[in-house]
């Protein structure tokens, strides 16, 4: 997925100028158009048809054996077609979603650890945030706070602060399982997890930030910790633009 340690005190001149992230097994990058073709192709492929034998699946979590890859049909919550549809509607959703930021230089990418539900598990975004790191690690991490608990929308149930490290610079961030109100004003709330985690780069004025969001609570043991784990694939193009 191509999207584009000092951990206090100022940062250098540096830009980010660009960043690649190698995704782990099950991620997925969004592509930037043509979401909807996009979206049936990869479900599809992770989608086995009610007339295909069982695909299987390896220890290591990968198809093993169906129709191009396909993941073995028992494991589905109802027959192909209606599964397929429903993954290829979250899997717009995603991609309207990224459209909305209204952001060029963000990037997104889900996970589908079992397609046979009809669903993603988590969707992650990427975009770099000019000169957030210009007042320090504690800064941009109060901002995150800040930024989190502003939306009148968002009820935060627990927070806490994240730290870490990727090859690519120190991480600080937040966790939090948040509240947030329906749009249509029902009254019960969607309940999701989310991790806003900074990748502060040597050298470098801005972060390159990372969100990933998640209804499906279930499907983490360690969401912090897995966002980092995804972040291990992730280097940074930094510019100086003194």
């Amino acid at each position: 997925m191509t999207a584009g340690h000092e951990v206090g005190g100022a940062r250098g001149p540096g830009r980010i100028a660009g960043s690649t992230l190698r995704l782990p097994e099950d991620w997925y990058g969004v592509p930037a158009d043509d979401v909807p073709g996009w979206a049936a192709e990869l479900a599809g492929l992770l989608v086995a048809s009610d007339d295909d034998g069982p695909a299987g699946v390896a220890a290591d979590g990968a198809p093993d054996g169906g129709p191009d890859g396909a993941r073995d049909p028992s494991d589905r919550s109802a027959p192909a077609d209606v599964v397929r549809a429903a993954l290829v509607d979250e899997l717009c959703a995603v991609g309207s979603s990224l459209a909305g930021l209204g952001d060029p230089a963000a990037r997104a990418a889900v996970w589908v650890p079992r397609p046979g539900s009809g669903g993603a598990a988590a969707m992650l975004v990427l975009a770099p945030v000019q000169d957030a790191a210009l007042a320090g690690a504690q800064a941009y991490e109060d901002e995150l706070v800040a930024r989190l608990t502003a939306d009148p929308r968002v009820l935060a149930r627990s927070l806490r602060a994240v730290e870490g490290d990727t090859p690519a610079g120190a991480v600080r961030g937040v966790h939090a399982v948040v509240e947030v109100a329906r749009e249509d004003g029902s009254p019960d709330a969607v309940l999701e997890e989310r991790a806003v985690l900074g990748v502060l780069a040597p050298g470098c004025s801005d972060v390159l930030e990372a969100t990933v969001l998640s209804s499906s609570l279930v499907e983490f043991d360690d969401l912090p910790a897995q966002a980092l784990a995804v972040l291990d694939g992730l280097s940074l193009v930094v510019e100086d633009r003194r």
